[in-house]
């Protein structure tokens, strides 16, 4: 079980999204997504295992609207 979490420009965290990866699988490919990244400015999203301990994160930019 992997967590998907998106952290906002100002801290706040949206997501908590929960995915399952069959343990028996050698490979496999999932995805997550969130409809509240709507303030502009630079995002993170961070994977963690059920433990709570990181994987990985990557930020990501929300542009304003024009």
């Amino acid at each position: 079980i992997l967590n998907v979490h998106f952290i906002g420009p100002d801290g706040q965290v949206s997501g908590g999204i929960e995915l399952r990866i069959p343990a028996e699988a050698p490979r496999w490919r999932t995805w997550a997504f969130t409809e509240h990244a709507k303030e502009p400015g630079l995002w993170r999203v961070e994977i963690r295992s059920s433990d709570g301990s990181l994987i990985g994160a990557l930020p990501f930019e929300v542009e304003p609207d024009c």
